[in-house]
């Protein structure tokens, strides 16, 4: 794995396996190399998803005590991560904490160094990260200026962040997340299906970061805390439906303020931020028990069952009832 792992609260070495319990077997995804520990106070479980070029990594962590996973990294590693659940913090030796939030992205390059994840009891994390080559950025240096300053501290052996601020991944970010962790294709399809939707989510997130971070807007503390209190409303009613004249008014903004505020601060349109609040809920609800569809897809804003299911198999590559089959 390129790591040594070790609970800190206990000081235990984690030593995963490929022999995974099979009260978990439900979590593998097809082809993936696994690696498992179950190591008293919880379960590990990393999934390598084979590529030539790439190396994919979708793990799942499950703790019955709050704890702290330390990382010994025996080589330099550069990472674009994605949080696809719950709520931890990395802990860098030189970049301290960066908080990770449901559907936050973000570049991170590790020199050989050590450093943590902090998890929290009986909350559930699932995150995805691409390894890159190191080089694999240079491509995008001329298009992205603001991409020198980390590519020079890669280039020195640096630990860096690309940004303090993580990117909440757009629809089509963690759309493609989904089509390469369930991908059918093998041998030379899959190469070069791998290298697209890898190119399409590195494009996109650099897209993002620049509208977020490097286009001149100016919002007051004001605004922006109204703004951050729709996208809570938002999150807390997945059923509902709302414009953007209503959501406007709401924070105070006029609408054209409102829609580029919203996008500076959170890195997603409103359509694509209800969207993934949606659709996490509907997953939620067929993990949770044996729902019935026309019931998940009202509580996730749908009045026809036919529309949510074409929006949920647009983002996730199968039906509900294909997902549901899929954690039996």
């Amino acid at each position: 794995m390129g790591c040594s792992i070790v609970i800190s609260s206990k000081q235990k070495k984690i030593l995963p396996s490929h022999e995974v319990n099979p009260l978990y077997r439900n979590l593998l995804k097809k082809g993936s190399h696994p690696y498992f520990a179950n190591y008293g106070d919880g379960i590990l479980l990393f999934q390598k998803i084979p590529d030539g070029d790439f190396s994919l990594w979708h793990s799942s962590h499950l703790v019955s005590e709050t704890s702290k996973l330390s990382y010994v990294n025996h080589r330099p590693l550069l990472t674009l991560h994605v949080a696809l659940n719950g709520e931890y913090q990395w802990q860098l030796e030189k970049n301290g904490i960066i908080p990770m939030k449901l559907d936050e992205v973000n570049l991170i390059y590790l020199p050989c160094s050590k450093f943590s994840l902090q998890l929290q009891k009986d909350l559930p994390i699932k995150t995805f990260d691409i390894l890159l080559p190191p080089f694999y950025l240079n491509q995008f240096k001329i298009s992205f200026p603001f991409l020198k300053k980390f590519i020079d501290k890669i280039n020195a052996d640096e630990e860096a962040v690309l940004s303090r601020t993580n990117i909440h991944g757009s629809k089509k970010i963690l759309c493609r997340v989904e089509q390469l962790i369930n991908c059918r294709f093998e041998k030379s399809l899959r190469r070069l299906y791998f290298e697209a939707r890898i190119m399409d989510i590195i494009l996109e997130f650099l897209d993002l970061m620049f509208a977020t971070n490097y286009r001149s807007f100016q919002l007051t503390k004001e605004e922006e805390g109204r703004i951050l209190k729709i996208k809570e409303l938002l999150q807390q009613n997945s059923h509902l439906h709302f414009t953007i004249r209503e959501l406007a008014r709401k924070a105070m903004v006029n609408e054209l303020k409102f829609k580029k505020g919203f996008k500076l601060l959170t890195g997603a349109t409103v359509f694509d931020f209800h969207f993934n609040v949606r659709m996490r809920k509907a997953k939620d609800l067929l993990r949770a028990g044996d729902f019935a569809l026309d019931f998940i897809a009202e509580q996730a804003g749908y009045e026809h069952v036919s529309s949510f299911i074409a929006a949920f198999k647009q983002l996730n590559g199968c039906t509900p009832a294909a997902f549901r089959k899929q954690l039996s």
